[in-house]
């Protein structure tokens, strides 16, 4: 992509909190995704996740192609015990 003859370019890798910001959720919800096998697992930098574009490339169009959809449902409700 040019801008005024200048090339700007994604960077190679995006931090957690930068991308998780990007989609509307938290950084722990991506660690979460992680364990579940939905995002490729962040490199460590400097002691700081970071994702490839890459792998977010692949999450993208996994999530685009329906993989992690499921169908809704409603919290269910629990009723207190009354004290007899």
């Amino acid at each position: 992509m040019k801008l005024n003859d200048v090339s700007i370019e994604q960077p190679p890798i995006v931090s957690r909190a930068k991308f998780a910001g990007e989609i509307g959720r938290t950084p722990l919800t991506l660690w979460r995704w992680e364990g579940l096998g939905w995002i490729e697992p962040a490199i460590n930098i400097a002691g700081k996740p970071f994702y490839t574009r890459e792998a977010i490339e692949k999450f993208t169009r996994r999530a685009s192609a329906g993989e992690f959809a499921r169908a809704p449902h409603a919290p269910v409700k629990v009723r207190a015990a009354l004290p007899c």
